[in-house]
């Protein structure tokens, strides 16, 4: 991840990114010995290999667009650098369909690694590993690899044809509603845990998909954008680490019990760790003043704001009733189902009779995580001020657009309901 985080050109960003794929399916299959594990691994390897597919070929595609033109000035066409300060010359060079079709299939190698629909099958497989794989490689690097490129080379997409960033727009808001769903009818807790990240990812691509709003084929102005996608995906990085560690916690002193409807009452029995969740629940719910709650929300207003300035059209609409109806809703349904099951009530196994707190070894990274789940949204201004200053896009002023208070207070509306 980290070499794919500073590789400065497209062929390297793909070496790296083939390795987070390999280091992925080795430690999904870490119990190699398990054959639900091993085809899990070979699963996740083989169905992210279609994303890459198509991002091989976005990568040829422009490559054999720019080889030779006179706007390299001795660059390669797949410096990442050369992309992103070039990128309205490249539009302007190749044409701003065939950049949208370079973008799209990028994207393509994004929901590929990203678990976006419908390349999502294989991240709730992947709870065959071990849970603190999980909460690495679902909460904080390779899920997220796939929203990193998009946001890596934005100005691509924001100067190609409008239907490469609304394909962002859509296809994240889509499936955050999507996975929500599922997540309403799985038992098995780690994998009601792998259908929300899928549903947050979500939110953080349609938040860069909302970073460009077209007229006719000018651009306007911006609703969201990176620094709305990467805040959120900083702040799902830590509630979501602790509500999978939490769940290994749990799965440690019940000897691998999955099945929520054989917990309940682990209040009682583990008050420390069942504290620990509770606070990524509330987070994962975006509970105000939770780091969630800024982040989230933020992006659901962000959708309101896109709708209005493209003009009150149903395609515009569509991302805002996927995040709010399907992606706010689900998310507080689903959560607390799952939090109550564990939670509350009586204990309805042996197991869960007879559950304790795990030692303080594994309690202590909960609580490290516990607290920036809480209180990082106080870093919000200033981050999307870095993000917007660091921008290589010339400057956008924020559309004047403020959704009406009765659309801002949707969510909250859906998070009474759900609780």
């Amino acid at each position: 991840m980290l070499g794919l985080v500073v590789a400065s050109n497209l062929v390297l960003f793909f070496l790296f990114w083939e390795l987070v794929g390999l280091c992925s399916y080795l430690l999904i299959g870490f119990w190699f010995f398990k054959p639900n594990a091993a085809s899990a691994a070979k699963k996740a390897f083989i169905v992210t290999r279609v994303g890459d597919l198509l991002f091989i070929v976005g990568m040829a595609v422009l490559y054999t667009s720019l080889n030779g033109t006179s706007i390299l000035n001795g660059a390669s066409p797949l410096s990442i650098q050369f992309i992103i300060t070039k990128a309205q010359l490249i539009a302007l060079t190749i044409g701003k369909v065939k950049l949208g079709i370079v973008a799209v299939l990028l994207l393509g190698g994004a929901a590929g690694k990203s678990s976006q629909f419908p390349l999502h099958v294989w991240i709730p497989d992947a709870m065959e590993g071990p849970t603190t794989v999980s909460a690495l490689i679902h909460a904080a690097t390779m899920v997220t690899a796939g929203v990193y490129l998009v946001a890596r080379v934005f100005p691509l997409f924001y100067y190609a044809a409008p239907f490469a960033l609304y394909s962002v727009a859509i296809l994240g808001s889509f499936t955050a509603a999507f996975a929500g769903t599922i997540g309403l009818v799985v038992n098995d807790i780690k994998r009601i845990l792998a259908y929300s990240t899928i549903s947050q990812i979500g939110y953080m691509l349609a938040a860069i998909g909302f970073g460009g709003i077209v007229s006719g084929s000018t651009p306007i102005g911006y609703a969201g954008g990176v620094a709305y996608g990467m805040y959120h995906l900083i702040v799902h990085a830590m509630f979501k680490a602790l509500l999978f560690m939490c769940a290994g916690a749990i799965l440690l002193t019940l000897m691998d019990l999955r099945d929520t409807r054989e917990m309940g009452g682990l209040w009682r029995k583990m008050p420390v760790t069942i504290t620990l969740m509770f606070i990524g629940a509330i987070t994962l719910a975006a509970v105000p003043p939770t780091a969630a709650y800024y982040s989230k929300d933020t992006i659901i207003d962000a959708a309101w704001v896109y709708f209005i300035a493209s003009g009150k059209t149903v395609a515009g609409f569509l991302p805002w009733f996927f995040l709010s109806t399907g992606g706010a809703l689900l998310t507080t349904l689903y959560t607390f189902r799952m939090f109550f099951r564990v939670a509350l009530g009586k204990p309805r196994s042996y197991l869960a009779e007879h559950a304790r707190d795990p030692p303080v070894l594994v309690l202590v990274p909960l609580f490290f995580l516990a607290i920036p789940s809480l209180i990082l949204g106080i870093v919000q201004r200033p981050f999307y001020s870095y993000v917007e200053q660091s921008s290589v896009l010339p400057h956008l002023v924020g559309l004047p657009v403020v959704p009406p208070l009765a659309v801002s207070l949707v969510p909250e509306i859906y998070l009474v309901i759900g609780w």
